[in-house]
């Protein structure tokens, strides 16, 4: 009996390793909020153009929630006011509507330079809810549209590709929610 409690804590303990790989950040804040922000995967990749995307928690010190979509797009020196959509098509034609939560002016952009040219970033975020966060993952997603100042990006997503990711993402930030993150933690 006592080797099978003990197998059972090593196999806890390797899935909640695998989960806390998936964490890219999680900081207790000054204010006593907590950020955890859940490892980045890519979205889509064109020729010229790709983005990825990673999930952020908020936990403010009033102890109100916060969701929000990170994408990181390579697609320009793009500006993107607040408010814009990013619209979420399913295969089975329902479409999720976010809005971007950051003014992205001209030169709100970041960049990589390479042998093969500069390549532009620019960052928008689109708050969500955890059943928002539920409903992605029962549903298949096959497109996304990006609304900018200039116009919108459509692009083709991979549907298990994505939904996979989510799902490592949203699992990974809640197990780390469940665990605490103070200054003494990993001393």
């Amino acid at each position: 009996m006592k080797q099978y409690i003990i197998l059972l804590v090593l196999v806890l303990a390797s899935i909640s390793n695998v989960f806390a790989q998936k964490i890219n950040k999680d900081k207790m804040e000054e204010d006593g909020s907590r950020v955890i922000l859940s490892e980045s995967y890519n979205l889509y990749t064109k020729w010229t153009s790709a983005a990825g995307f990673y999930l952020a928690y908020i936990k403010n010190s009033s102890d109100s929630e916060e969701w929000s979509f990170e994408i990181t797009l390579n697609e320009g020196k793009l500006t993107m006011g607040r408010g814009r959509k990013l619209l979420i098509k399913t295969d089975k034609g329902d479409v999720f509507e976010l809005e971007n939560d950051k003014e992205i002016g001209p030169s709100d952009y970041d960049y990589n330079v390479s042998s093969s040219g500069t390549d532009y970033y620019v960052k928008p975020s689109y708050i969500l809810s955890e059943k928002q966060i539920k409903e992605l993952l029962d549903s298949n997603i096959i497109k996304i549209r990006i609304e900018t100042n200039g116009g919108s990006i459509d692009r083709d997503i991979k549907p298990k590709k994505f939904t996979k990711a989510l799902k490592e993402m949203y699992e990974a930030i809640c197990l780390a929610n469940t665990k605490t993150n103070t200054v003494y933690d990993n001393f």
